[in-house]
C-alpha cells in the first residue's frame, strides 16, 4: 500500500510490516497509518514492524505524541506482542521516537532505535526481527547505511 506520506508491505511469512515514512510526519498520519494497517488482510496480530523515518521531517508535539500513545495502548489486543524497529537519521528524529516511548506503558512490545549511519544496520535490523539472511528486504526499505543527518546549526555572528 502507498500514500503520498507513508507506505508498506505486509509479508507473513516472515512475521513484519515493513513501514517507509516520507515527508512530514504528523499526528494524523500516524493514526491514519495505524488503521489502515490493521484493516489489510495479511495483517494480524503479533506481526514485527520495521519503521523507516530517515529523512522526515517529525512534526508531533507532546499532546501529539500523548494521542498516539494512548491510541496505541488501546489497541493492545489486536496489535499482540512484537518488536517493533525505528530507523532514524538525525537526533531529533530520535529524541521524538523515545519521548513517544517514555509515555508508553508496554510489556507485550519491545522497541529498538537503529540509527541510519550504523555501519552494521542490515545485520541489526535482521536480528532484532529474526528475518533471515537470504530474506529480500523490500525495496521500499533501503538497508545501505546513510550518514548522519546533521541538526540545525547556529552561525556566530
Amino acid at each position: 500500500m502507498k500514500t503520498d506520506n507513508y507506505e508498506y508491505f505486509i509479508d507473513p511469512d516472515v512475521n513484519c510490516i515493513f513501514i517507509r515514512h516520507k515527508g512530514r510526519v504528523t499526528q494524523d498520519i500516524v493514526v491514519q497509518r495505524g488503521e489502515r494497517v490493521s484493516l489489510e488482510p495479511n495483517y494480524r496480530p503479533n506481526l514485527n514492524r520495521l519503521i523507516d523515518l530517515r529523512g522526515c521531517e517529525i512534526d508531533l508535539s507532546r499532546e501529539a505524541l500523548v494521542h498516539i500513545a494512548s491510541m496505541m495502548q488501546k489497541a493492545t489486543v489486536s496489535r499482540g506482542t512484537y518488536t517493533e524497529v525505528l530507523i532514524v537519521d538525525s537526533l531529533l528524529a530520535h529524541g521524538v521516537v523515545r519521548m513517544l516511548l517514555s509515555l508508553m506503558d508496554e510489556k507485550q512490545v519491545s522497541y529498538i532505535i537503529l540509527h541510519a549511519s550504523d555501519k552494521d544496520l542490515e545485520l541489526k535490523v535482521r536480528a532484532s526481527l529474526g528475518i533471515p539472511r537470504d530474506y529480500q528486504i523490500p525495496e521500499l526499505i533501503s538497508m545501505i547505511p546513510s550518514p548522519e543527518k546533521s541538526e540545525a546549526t547556529v552561525t556566530p555572528q
